[in-house]
């Protein structure tokens, strides 16, 4: 059991190297916002009925804190955030 377990970790470890190395094994932050129903298959796979509010909401934390963004931008950013954070106190 052990002997199979440490092949197909290996070998899938290995596989997927490779693949990040040729093809990538992430799809883009725009082809996210958009929907891989659409980017992948070509067909929407369901009826989006979120509000504008909500749809300009998940690209914004897309195009912060999505694949692609350095690690930089996110940590200067969620300090600013803290910064800003209201305390109430009763």
């Amino acid at each position: 059991m052990l002997t199979n377990l440490v092949f197909v970790f290996s070998a899938a470890f290995i596989f997927f190297k490779i693949v990040d190395v040729v093809w990538g094994n992430r799809v883009t932050a725009k082809d996210e916002i958009a929907g891989l129903d659409i980017t992948e298959m070509g067909t929407p796979g369901y009826v989006n009925e979120d509000s504008v509010i909500e749809q300009n909401a998940a690209q914004d934390h897309f195009t912060t804190f999505g694949p692609g963004v350095p690690m930089k931008r996110r940590a200067s950013i969620n300090a600013r955030e803290r910064k800003n954070v209201s305390v109430s106190h009763s």
